[in-house]
């Protein structure tokens, strides 16, 4: 799959030209609220096991594409008056937040460790696709001790099995890059459709360096742990985590983005400078009630393995922002999913973030 992920960079290397180039307009003259980010987000986020585990297996490829429109100005927009309905009665996303609204399209591809045999192998994980459309929407306000925090739901929409395409996805890039093919996508889950609502609240602290101070210096630190929960067909879990980041001139977010169930950051990120550069670190543990990928669909006989209740993500990254392009790079290890599973998994997150 690396012949996907070096198109994709192309392409936003140079969609990030053209967003630096309009760097100085990009806030500008959009809003009669100066306190009002303006800007539109399109993101490309990339993951996949070649980077660090050098072959096709488990979750292989994931792929989103997302849009992320500015701040949203009037309370009684269509778009998010419908999303905020919804979600106030739950204690989110409450008047007088800082509001966004997102669509996003993606996919992502899972294969066993053994992809040159054709038979089902039982003890090994099915082969399965999910390809998705993602409807949220995100508020960002302050509590009244002065934590940042930042409300998420997302609802996607989508389709698992030979209708996602991830058998075409997989093999056509492997054809394109002359290695081996995969043998064993007869034996993948079935056709269902997909769908699986998350709820997320993050708190974010101030700088640890500079409490007490109005003025940043040079280095700055913050600490932003989560709550989430999955609910749905596709996934069903509770998640806890955090992430810690030091670097200079912190943006306005809540660390990078990634696709779920994974890295818990925001994808609308406001600059504090022309430039800013940090390191993270952070995990999230799951305790898992439902994977279709391992306990197979609802309906028919899919292949399944026996899966594990608690899950648990360690990642490690840096994230580089100048002018409008935010690029980052993550390592994340993933413990044993299902019984059969002897180690975990390791793989490579890339995403490349412009605001216009």
């Amino acid at each position: 799959m690396a012949g996907l992920t070096e198109i994709l960079l192309l392409a936003g290397l140079a969609g990030g030209a053209f967003a630096a180039a309009d760097s100085e307009n990009c806030d500008r003259g959009r809003s009669k609220k100066p306190d009002l980010d303006t800007c539109t987000t399109f993101s490309v986020l990339i993951e996949n096991d070649i980077y660090f585990n050098g072959g096709d297996r488990y979750y292989t490829q994931g792929l989103q594409l997302r849009w992320t429109s500015p701040e949203v100005a009037r309370e009684d927009d269509v778009v998010w008056k419908a999303i905020r309905n919804y979600m106030v009665p739950w204690g989110l996303m409450a008047d007088g937040a800082r509001r966004r609204v997102s669509f996003g399209l993606g996919q992502n591809i899972y294969t066993p460790a053994n992809t040159a045999e054709r038979r089902p192998i039982p003890q090994d994980r099915p082969y399965a696709g999910w390809t998705y459309l993602s409807f949220g929407g995100t508020a960002q306000s302050k509590t009244e001790g002065g934590l940042g925090l930042l409300d998420l739901f997302e609802l996607d929409l989508g389709v698992v099995g030979s209708g996602s395409a991830a058998k075409f996805s997989q093999t056509q890039f492997h054809r394109m890059l002359n290695i081996d093919l995969p043998q064993g996508w007869d034996n993948q889950i079935d056709n269902e459709p997909g769908v699986v609502a998350y709820g997320q609240r993050q708190w974010r602290s101030p700088d640890l360096f500079g409490l007490g101070s109005d003025k940043p210096g040079p280095v700055m630190a913050d600490v932003a742990p989560h709550l989430g929960a999955a609910l749905g067909n596709v996934f069903t879990y509770g998640a806890a985590g955090g992430i810690l980041r030091l670097g200079h001139q912190l943006p306005d977010d809540f660390g990078p983005p990634g696709i779920r169930p994974g890295l818990p950051g925001s994808n609308a990120s406001v600059p504090s400078g022309n430039w800013s550069v940090y390191a993270f670190a952070g995990g999230e543990a799951r305790a898992v009630v439902r994977n279709m990928f391992l306990d197979g669909g609802l309906i028919g006989s899919d292949p399944r393995v026996e899966r594990k209740p608690i899950v648990g993500d360690l990642y490690v990254g840096l994230a580089v922002q100048f002018l409008t392009v935010r690029l980052t790079l993550a390592e994340i290890m993933r413990s044993p999913e299902f019984d059969g599973q002897n180690k975990r998994h390791q793989f490579g997150a890339l995403t490349a973030s412009f605001r216009f």
